[in-house]
């Protein structure tokens, strides 16, 4: 069963710096589907943060919570349209990879 639009927006845009139910539309009718994509993605990797509590891999209690604070922050910048073209992070990327990369 496909995820709809819905299910895809159903997130909490309070504990995000630059989202709001407004900007998340937007991005979805500007870029209906790359950002679907993105948004499938962050779900994945909010499933994969906590599944992470039910097999608790071998490693420091750290260490752990960095990599579920990782994975919820990508999660937050897929969601805010940060790698989607015109994005703050793509955009970053553009510029550096035109300065700092030979040949690019």
């Amino acid at each position: 069963m496909a995820l709809s639009d819905e299910d895809l927006l159903a997130f909490d845009h309070a504990g995000m710096a630059d989202s709001t139910p407004e900007k998340a539309l937007r991005l979805l009718d500007e870029q209906p589907e790359l950002y679907r994509n993105h948004l499938v993605q962050a779900r994945f990797l909010d499933g994969w943060a906590l599944r992470m509590f039910d097999v608790k891999p071998e490693m420091t209690e750290d260490r752990f919570k960095g990599w579920q604070l990782a994975l919820e922050n990508v999660a937050a910048y897929l969601r805010q349209g940060y790698f989607l073209p015109g994005g703050y992070f793509y955009t970053q990327e553009q510029e550096r990879s035109h300065k700092d990369l030979p040949g690019l």
